[in-house]
């Protein structure tokens, strides 16, 4: 598909953000008949502090339906406590509610790095995260290619950093659940959640020197925005377990990123519970003997005392997607060793110039003869070109079907059952939820593109209603203007809220289109989905994080009721187009 020019670009912040952070776990065991035991292993939430982002336990405690037989807590390699819990002959169910507030803050100062690159040797602590695993192949051979294709021109670790990331957030799509997790993977297929963003991430940078360690928490789904010349951009991560990482820095320490938004910071809304080689190393983990409980979770979160005082102190153009992070200056004094060098990439041969033969000089004649005319060739004659001969909807037969279509209908908490010497284990998912509340204070629009003349015949939104009997929600379709809604093109059939059921989980809500003339024709080009509503239906919008392979500037926000468009969000939503097209 043709796309319109992207105007996306890293944003470098300076001021703070903080806030005390409320997470409320609701967790709900029902043992399988003849239940023999059942284990909890979870993480406790620590205390952190890096030189960009602080993270401060205030309390934590759990409320039990029924307390464990045993429990326990150790420490780890990695410094991580571990919480375990065990439940014997457990004949009801079991809820247990846990509770956590932190304080967290993130710096955005200009931060000062000397550290150079090659790196050179780091303390045996950090260097245990310079290892390949199963699912940080930091030693497989394309890895190791791409990471020194990616860093041939870093004189700064931070620069080499900065390259690898740059190069996985724009190659990488987000899925909510893709077929693998592991670093390999997410290259070959380009599709990734935070797992295969985080696991690549640390391949390529393990590949070149640079120790990086996954760190394994709980996001909140709560937006923050940052100025941007064209309105604000709005950061936005799902309600649920998330992975991100750590890099090594040996003057300054360890510092977070999370390679989906943010450089050298993550916002307050990330907690961060554990640290490890690769996400699967720090998953909870439930057991049972003889087969697993039936398990139901839910995270609810919000933020108090919140102060947001950051502003954009200036912009680059890579990567292609969207990023923010906070300034560093890099003061190289010495490097440990010199630069790895790559070849550059074989240049192809330029054709030889073309010489004119030199002029062939004959001697005078003898006889001077006149000269001959000068003949003016015609001036060409230029041929306006054909306009297009247009499509009529009789040559429209072929069907047509695009969008963002991967979304959950519900949630796994747990992935598959594993066997285990007589039980069965579990570990923890990292498929979150992702959704806008639509028909609340904001109203959303989706982008999307055709190349060829398509004969629009529905629309169809990723949503779930939560309530509401009074009132209509439909679509417009608008066209392009300045990369955001322009004009009103049509409006889909209006749906009564009542007549809408609530069924629990996302669903396509299908939008007729047809109703007039059989369809919209629409010509090659960008268009706007824009979800409308009246009435007191509450429906939430399913959307995918970031913006991997397809335009920074396709989805938009803005108040009811105002004039522009001016809100950009770092996320797509889910919809559908259907129609036909031209075989």
């Amino acid at each position: 598909m043709p796309h319109t020019a992207a105007r996306a670009e890293t944003l470098v912040l300076a001021g703070t953000m903080g806030g005390r952070i409320t997470l409320e776990i609701t967790e709900r065991y029902e043992p399988a008949p003849a239940t023999n035991w059942m284990s909890l292993k979870t993480y406790r939430t620590p205390t952190f502090g890096s030189r960009t982002w602080q993270q401060t336990v205030l309390s934590e405690d759990a409320v039990y339906s029924e307390r464990p037989a045993q429990s326990s807590v150790t420490r780890d390699d990695a410094g991580n406590m571990i919480m375990t819990e065990r439940w014997e002959r457990p004949s009801a169910p079991i809820q247990i509610t846990r509770r956590l507030v932190v304080e967290t803050r993130s710096a955005l100062a200009t931060v000062e790095s000397r550290t150079g690159f090659p790196m050179g040797s780091v303390p045996p602590e950090a260097a245990r995260f310079l290892r390949s695993t199963p699912m940080v192949q930091a030693n497989d051979a394309r890895i190791q290619d791409l990471a020194r294709r990616l860093t041939a021109g870093a004189a700064s670790a931070r620069g080499a950093v900065e390259a690898i990331l740059d190069h996985v957030v724009d190659h990488l799509e987000y899925r909510y659940d893709p077929p693998a997790h592991d670093a390999v993977s997410a290259l070959d297929r380009r599709l990734a959640n935070c797992q295969g963003y985080a696991h690549l991430s640390m391949a390529l940078l393990r590949a070149a020197g640079i120790p990086a360690r996954a760190t394994v928490g709980i996001s909140l789904s709560k937006g923050w925005r940052v100025q941007h010349p064209d309105g604000t951009v709005t950061f936005k991560m799902g309600q649920g377990r998330h992975a991100w990482i750590e890099v090594f820095y040996p003057d300054i320490g360890w510092i977070p990123y999370d390679p989906q938004t943010s450089h050298l910071f993550v916002s307050i809304y990330h907690v961060r519970q554990a640290v490890g080689l690769d996400a699967r190393e720090t998953l909870g983990i439930i057991s049972a003997s003889p087969k697993l409980p039936t398990i139901q979770e839910s995270i609810q979160g919000d933020g108090t005392d919140e102060v947001f005082a950051i502003r954009t102190v200036r912009r680059t153009q890579e990567p292609r997607n969207f990023i923010v992070a906070t300034d560093v200056v890099d003061r190289i004094v010495a490097v440990a060793a010199p630069p790895a060098t790559v070849p550059p990439p074989p240049v192809a041969a330029l054709p030889p110039p073309v010489v004119s033969p030199p002029p062939v000089v004959s001697p005078l004649p003898s006889v001077v003869r006149p000269p001959s005319p000068v003949v003016v060739p015609p001036s060409p004659v230029v041929v306006p070109p054909s306009p297009p001969v247009p499509v009529r909807r009789e040559q429209l037969t072929e069907f047509v079907e695009l969008g963002n279509l991967e979304f959950p209908a519900a949630l796994r908490i747990f992935g598959t059952p594993e066997a285990a010497g007589g039980a069965e284990l579990a570990r923890r998912t990292f498929i979150v939820e992702t959704a806008e509340y639509a028909t609340g204070t904001e109203e959303f629009a989706q982008a999307f593109s055709v190349d060829t003349p398509l004969l629009l015949t529905d629309v169809s939104l990723a949503l779930q209603k939560f309530g509401g009997t009074t009132g209509q929600v439909w679509v417009d379709l608008h066209g392009e203007l300045s990369h955001k809604p322009g004009r009103l093109l049509a409006e889909s059939r209006h749906l009564p809220v009542g007549g809408l059921i609530d069924r629990g989980g996302y669903r396509w809500v299908v939008f007729d289109m047809a109703q007039q003339d059989g369809g919209v024709l629409l010509q090659s080009g960008r268009y706007w989905i824009v979800f409308r509503s009246t009435g007191d239906g509450i429906f939430n919008w399913y959307f995918s994080l970031g913006k991997g392979l397809r335009d920074p500037d396709d989805s938009r926000s803005r108040l009811r009721g105002a004039a522009d468009w001016s809100n950009m969000l770092n996320y797509r939503f889910n919809f559908r187009v259907t129609g036909m097209g031209k075989p």
